[in-house]
């Protein structure tokens, strides 16, 4: 079993990032995502604006977002935050400040909040294609 912290720092880590979207007529659809980082449960991908039309009419369909180094990977499937995106702005502005660090102007970028409710392995290998299982969270007995 892994631990949330241990896949989120592996991810953040990965060189490659792409969004499967299966279109119009069953038509699968690729797009190359720079910008992306995930903390606990929510996932930032940020757009150059000039792409963020295309993305916008391809999301409305059926998406996974993949990330990968060298061989091993994993894929995330969620949910578009589109409410109360506040409580995702420390998230976010820490992000933008690192982007920003790294040269990257972020007046350029839209930013998308993805709330995740599953990863799946997509390293070669048995666990391909299996939901990972991941350390449940420690809860706090009560006391009756």
């Amino acid at each position: 079993m892994k631990s949330k912290i241990e896949i989120a720092d592996y991810i953040n880590s990965c060189n490659k990032c792409f969004a499967a979207f299966l279109g119009d007529e069953n038509y699968l659809q690729v797009f190359s995502i720079k910008f992306f980082n995930m903390e606990k449960d929510t996932l930032i991908i940020g757009l150059k604006d000039k792409d963020l039309k295309e993305f916008d009419k391809l999301s409305y369909h059926k998406i996974a977002i993949t990330m990968w180094d060298k061989i091993k990977g994993y894929q995330i499937k969620g949910v578009k935050i589109t409410e109360q995106l506040n409580r995702n702005e420390d998230t976010l502005d820490s992000y933008k400040n690192y982007l920003k660090n790294r040269g990257v102007n972020c007046k350029e970028i839209t930013f998308i909040n993805y709330h995740i409710k599953a990863i799946y392995h997509v390293t070669p290998g048995k666990y391909a294609g299996k939901k990972v299982e991941m350390e449940p969270a420690i809860q706090k007995s009560s006391k009756k």
